[in-house]
């Protein structure tokens, strides 16, 4: 049910595009955790920390920076090993990676199994914001379920976690699931051999998901969808298939759908920029020697975040190291073994994914205005609005929020102002 005026709704559609924040570089989109040219509960410790003096580490360029696709790294071949051609970083450059349970990030790692022996993992963060008194009555918990782009994983949410707990001013309890998408991040799925990225599957698997974590608790909850790039598709469906995953939990609790938050993506953009991504393939490393190269990749020529400190949490969920036919995580410890003959590769293989864009993308737009539900689109640029969007905005049905400055990773670029977007749609549209 929309709960909304449309002069409120017009009203929001301008939070950060201020007349003085530095515009993006026009001749470029992002699209899916990848960037092209326009065409037309137990506790570890930090074993290292970024120093003060490594504070101010700056990537050496950006994909904002480059001017044609053809400037590909090696001569203009595509690089096998990210390696072998990438200037040192500098030497008090010491960047090292947190693990999911560092630093208030979240509570509880948790592996959900289907019918298929597959299986999905879950970060939990609980009891967020000012409990209330329930007084014998039910206490409604606002649940927010974060589902990530691609390449990305359920970490590339923790900046935001983060500050959401460090600045939640709600008066009702708070948890937020961030999902490991089939074949990313710390999910397996062998079956289907890495490579069922299509739309439907992912909607069963979260649904499936959903319903699993909510039947061990007898909890009323109003949920929130917030998806990024990709999972902004598999939330706007599972908006549409409410009855799939909110019915049938238990017979004591009620749940419901109570927003819809896409993050960073428009069909129209998004399908005018297939074309282009194959090419962008080309110049996407298959390995990292080290760790320390694998960062500098991801803040420089991989765009992944502007944000050292979100890389640090974020992007070694990404890779795994392989070493005597053993894989090793990151998620869980953050030692590195500076060992070349074990090369850090890419959990998530992006070129398996390339047959399924098009679906992810295709009526993402009649799908998310369908949603009967209060929606927010939040994005890094303003030119990408296509049609039925510019048209729907501008009959105020949905809030529309924009980060003038940000990369296509909103929640890791500028955790502060995505945090206080969520939690003033929280306060307006959920929490009444």
């Amino acid at each position: 049910m929309e709960m909304m005026e449309d002069e409120e709704r017009r009203e929001d559609s301008h939070v950060y595009a201020s007349s003085t924040a530095k515009t993006p570089n026009p001749n470029w989109t992002r699209f899916g955790g990848l960037h092209q040219p326009k065409t037309s509960a137990t506790k570890t410790s930090r074993l290292g920390t970024l120093r003060e003096e490594d504070s101010t580490l700056t990537p050496t360029s950006t994909l904002s920076d480059i001017p044609t696709i053809t400037n590909a790294i090696n001569g203009g071949k595509p690089p096998r090993n990210a390696s072998a051609d990438m200037p040192p970083p500098p030497a008090r450059a010491i960047i090292t990676p947190e693990v999911w349970n560092d630093d208030g990030y979240f509570d509880e790692k948790i592996t959900v199994e289907n019918e298929r022996e597959e299986a999905f993992c879950v970060y939990r963060a609980a009891d967020i914001g000012i409990i209330p008194d329930g007084d014998g009555k039910t206490v409604t918990t606002t649940t927010l379920v974060c589902l990530h782009g691609c390449p990305y994983s359920s970490l590339s949410w923790a900046p935001f976690v983060k500050e959401f707990r460090n600045k939640c001013k709600t008066q009702t309890k708070v948890e937020i699931y961030a999902i490991d998408l089939r074949h990313h991040g710390e999910s397996i799925s062998m079956r289907d051999g890495g490579s069922d990225f299509s739309l439907g599957r992912m909607v069963e698997d979260v649904a499936m998901i959903l319903k699993h974590l909510f039947s061990q608790t007898e909890i009323d909850r109003k949920c929130v969808l917030i998806g990024h790039s990709m999972g902004a598709s598999v939330a706007s469906s599972l908006a549409l298939r409410e009855d799939m995953w909110t019915k049938n939990v238990n017979d004591k609790n009620e749940i419901s759908l109570a927003g819809l938050i896409v993050v960073d993506v428009v069909e129209g953009s998004a399908l005018k920029a297939l074309p282009m991504m194959s090419l962008q393939l080309l110049n996407r490393p298959t390995s990292f020697r080290t760790m320390r190269d694998a960062f500098r990749w991801c803040l420089g020529f991989g765009g992944s975040t502007k944000s050292v400190e979100s890389a640090r949490i974020s992007f070694p969920s990404q890779l795994h190291q392989k070493s005597n036919g053993n894989s090793s995580s990151f998620s869980d410890s953050n030692s590195e073994r500076e060992d070349a003959s074990s090369p850090f590769t890419f959990r998530c293989d992006v070129v398996k994914t390339e047959p399924y864009w098009k679906e992810w993308y295709l009526g993402m737009s009649e799908r998310f205005l369908s949603a009967k539900t209060s929606k927010a689109l939040l994005l890094a640029g303003t030119d990408r609005l296509d049609t039925p969007l510019t048209i729907a905005q501008m009959q105020g049905k949905f809030q529309m929020v924009v980060f003038p400055n940000s990369g296509h990773a909103i929640q890791e670029d500028e955790p502060e102002k995505f945090t206080q977007v969520v939690q003033d749609f929280l306060t307006r549209y959920v929490q009444n």
